[in-house]
């Protein structure tokens, strides 16, 4: 619409492109022509993955950044001390590993691989249960995977819920399967309530996820390489506790202050650069 207004309407005033999206812009002649167009004053990417698949696409790359995404941490802090018990919401034994997810039931979360996932590690660990916690279109369908691998005394679905920072301290381990991921803000919930991530390579989720470092990773879909990596994190305990420092510190550098300070100073310096009369 905004180019539209620029073409037909000779609109003057500049336009910001926010891209969220981990895949390239597409080839046909609108979407070149729209994405080149000479009233884009800047690219705001919210990863630096995002940022490298868009460039290719642009007449002007130096005027794509990156902004990452991030999230009120002072609110997730303040969770922490009025935390939701969760397993015993779940009528779960305090002794239980708890393993959770905190996002929108859609296709591109592959919650098939999260399912399957949650089936190799319940085999050896009968223990060990799994929250979906959000709401989606996918519901229908993820309920019967979860019937056809028999777990439905194993993988719970909360539906949405407002108290995500309550319910975050209640899990032992944060499982992202994500095929596609722009950033993957959730995790940095996680972060801040010190739960250790195991994650998909997908989109800026390594640059959130370092491997061995803020979390572990496995490839995309690679349902063994995830369970893999959750026993380690689970049962190796000077491993978890380092994931968990590390990833708590890393978090302070996605405070969504910041994140809107910077976008506030990326409008200004296309406000001032273009001519508006």
């Amino acid at each position: 619409m905004a180019i539209t207004a620029a073409v037909f309407l000779r609109n003057k005033c500049p336009i910001v492109v926010h891209r969220r999206v981990d895949f390239p812009v597409g080839t046909g002649t609108f979407s070149r022509f729209k994405y080149r167009h000479p009233a884009i004053g800047a690219y705001i990417c919210v990863s630096e993955t995002i940022r490298k698949i868009l460039v290719p696409s642009l007449k002007h790359p130096e005027l794509a950044i990156t902004i990452y995404s991030s999230i009120d941490l002072e609110r997730f802090k303040q969770a922490a001390g009025s935390k939701v018990n969760l397993k015993q919401e779940l009528k779960l034994p305090s002794t239980a590993k708890l393993i959770g997810n905190t996002a929108a039931l859609a296709p591109h979360k592959d919650y098939t691989t999260f399912v399957k996932t949650a089936a190799l590690l319940t085999r050896k660990h009968h223990d060990w249960y799994f929250v979906i916690i959000g709401e989606g279109a996918e519901r229908v369908r993820i309920e019967n995977e979860i019937a056809s691998n028999q777990l439905e005394n194993h993988i719970f679905m909360t539906g949405f819920r407002e108290d995500v920072p309550q319910l975050l301290g209640s899990l032992d381990a944060f499982l992202m399967t994500s095929k596609t991921e722009g950033l993957g803000t959730s995790i940095l919930g996680a972060f801040v309530a010190k739960v250790p991530v195991v994650a998909t390579k997908a989109g800026g989720i390594p640059e959130l996820v370092e491997e061995g470092q803020s979390g572990l990773l496995a490839e995309v879909g690679d349902a063994q390489g995830l369970a893999n990596q959750m026993e380690r994190v689970l049962t190796d305990h000077d491993l978890k506790a380092c994931l968990v420092e590390n990833a708590s510190n890393k978090a302070k550098q996605f405070d969504s202050h910041i994140m809107a300070l910077e976008t506030y100073k990326t409008y200004e310096k296309v406000l001032q650069e273009f001519d508006l009369n």
